[in-house]
């Protein structure tokens, strides 16, 4: 028998739950081939897969790699969407271009995990033809001014002058040594965000004085220029979700991007049916192209541990009452992790309004993180590549 028949009649077992039918497909969560999390039936019509996830568990990282490198394969997937600023998201482009693990000092996720999952995706997409090459895409307020400043001078062309209007500017910027300060902007660092903000402000007003030579200077890296200043540092306000949408749509038009996304945020930004977070602006809002294409796939935990930045987030994550009642069914006694498949009806109706799908992960810890501390500042020249 076919291995793909097999997966498929996993995948399709059903079992009656308060006169239901579910879905399910158990997986080891462990494994390093186990790629099948999902199927190709499971998000074929979809344009837009967006993951949630609980900040601060270790496994979300192997799920989001997982994830990625099926989208990728089966449905021709190339941009991956973070809850990170454009700044953030070029490092870590940088990064698949050149594997120089100095970028991923920069990653606000503050995880070895997370750099794990995208030094496998780096060997993952060394061998994908260039027009396959997966890309990142930050939608988030800037967190960083070294983000800022790295990816500003990556995008300096290579072995050209600039134009004597811009050249003060462009030399000053060269010479910038990083890291300015930590890369990690706690949510509650007014000042941090002041200075971000204050530098937005700067670089806008430099490059609006100028901005003819400025495209001419840059050429096709100007869009990416653009995306990086043009990021809000909104971290602090109520209407995040509608800045990270705002970001999106003129990412998507600068960039004229046709192909599928796949995007990995904190739950609350992916929830389907709450009002005002980024599914749903994606969903219904009139200027959005991508209303009624979007696919949800929530993580729940069940014994896991939460090691967020924000105390208020740390402890143990178990699963919710409805989860508890499908996992207390005979067929799933032995099955740890299970992707799942829930009819729209009454009886789960408050997990069917979170996700379209649910994936279940047992007995993870929290993240490791890796020291708060500054990293060592590098010698001028050593973070810029422009091949």
């Amino acid at each position: 028998m076919k291995t793909s028949y097999i997966l498929f009649l996993l995948f399709t077992l059903a079992f009656q739950s308060q006169c239901q039918k579910i879905r399910y497909k158990c997986f080891d969560e462990f494994s390093q081939n186990e790629t099948k999390i999902i199927s190709i039936e499971t998000i074929d019509n979809s344009e837009v897969v967006l993951l949630g996830e609980a900040h601060g568990v270790s496994g979300n990282h192997n799920i989001f790699y997982q994830i990625i490198e099926f989208l990728v394969k089966e449905k021709g997937t190339r941009y991956v969407m973070l809850e990170r600023s454009y700044g953030d998201a070029h490092l870590l482009n940088i990064y698949l271009r050149t594997g120089d693990d100095n970028y991923l000092k920069y990653d606000p996720s503050w995880s070895e995990e997370m750099r794990e999952s995208y030094r496998k995706l780096y060997l993952f997409n060394l061998n994908l033809p260039d027009e396959k090459k997966i890309r990142f895409l930050g939608i988030d307020g800037i967190r960083s001014i070294s983000a800022v400043v790295i990816s500003l001078q990556d995008l300096i062309p290579k072995d050209v002058v600039p134009p004597k209007s811009i050249s003060t500017f462009i030399d000053s910027l060269k010479q910038i040594q990083t890291p300015i300060k930590p890369p990690r902007v706690f949510l509650n660092d007014q000042e941090r965000l002041k200075e971000i903000e204050s530098c937005l402000e700067y670089l806008a007003k430099e490059i609006q004085s100028n901005e003819k030579d400025y495209r001419v200077f840059f050429g096709s890296n100007f869009n990416h220029i653009d995306q990086i200043i043009s990021n809000k540092s909104s971290l602090l306000k109520q209407n995040r979700n509608s800045d990270m949408f705002r970001n999106f749509l003129k990412l998507v038009s600068d960039f004229n991007i046709k192909e599928s996304i796949f995007g990995f945020f904190g739950g609350t930004h992916v929830y389907k049916q709450s009002h005002g977070n980024f599914a749903d602006f994606l969903n219904t809002d009139v200027n959005s192209p991508y209303k009624s294409k979007v696919t949800v796939i929530g993580i729940e935990y069940n014994n896991c541990k939460t090691s967020n930045f924000s105390k208020r987030d740390q402890g143990r994550l178990e699963p919710s009452k409805e989860i508890k009642q499908i996992m207390a069914n005979p067929l799933l006694r032995n099955c740890q992790n299970f992707f799942l498949e829930v009819p729209n009806t009454t009886d789960y109706s408050s997990l069917v309004k979170l996700y379209d799908y649910t994936i279940l992960i047992s007995n993870r810890e929290g993240i490791k993180r890796i020291a708060d501390s500054t990293p060592q500042s590098h010698p001028k020249g050593t973070l810029r590549n422009n091949e």
